[in-house]
């Protein structure tokens, strides 16, 4: 499992732009962006379905983060949103005009939340055929989930719309919390 390969992985990089190009079938969870700032992906095809685990693209700890005019197809979650460090938040994200088809959940905040996701807005999102959720959002590390704006979501054959789910998994002291989430 920790071995398999993403077909693009960026750490703590910024001014990040990726646009017009084709992922298919990674070894792992297709693109990763992990505590990058300023990211710029549009105009992307991605088809991420080799493996179970696979993910569309997860958005780890960054600030500023753009996602518009894309396909998305994979076996696991597609549009994932984690915060791996308790000292960080993944914030200001904009995700517009997507069409996402996922075996998982289309739009997923967490499971892994130790710090927190704020000042977000997805909007114009066709989603079908998602095997779990069409929106999930978990906050079970103690993170915050603030600020969260989801709006004209087009999604058909889902196993459900909204997921919500807070609880104490690894919190380490610290309260999750749901605050704002329109």
């Amino acid at each position: 499992e920790g071995n398999r390969p993403p077909n693009i992985y960026f750490s703590r990089c910024r001014r990040v732009k990726v646009t017009g190009i084709t992922l298919k079938d990674p070894a792992s969870w297709n693109e990763v962006y992990n505590q990058c700032r300023n990211v710029y992906v549009d105009g992307i095809r991605v088809d991420s379905k080799a493996y179970w685990n696979n993910d569309g693209i997860d958005i780890v700890d960054c600030d500023g983060v753009v996602i518009k005019n894309s396909y998305f197809d994979a076996a696991d979650d597609v549009l994932c949103f984690k915060s791996f460090d308790p000292t960080k938040i993944c914030q200001n994200v904009t995700v517009d005009s997507c069409v996402v088809r996922s075996s998982a959940n289309g739009l997923k905040f967490g499971s892994t939340n130790k710090g927190g996701f704020r000042n977000f807005k997805i909007t114009h999102l066709k989603m079908f055929d998602t095997y779990r959720s069409a929106i999930a959002l978990e906050d079970v590390d103690g993170g915050i989930i603030d600020n969260i704006l989801i709006d004209g979501i087009d999604a058909h054959n889902i196993g459900n719309v909204i997921f919500l789910r807070i609880g104490d998994r690894r919190t380490e002291g610290r309260v999750p919390s749901f605050t704002h989430v329109t």
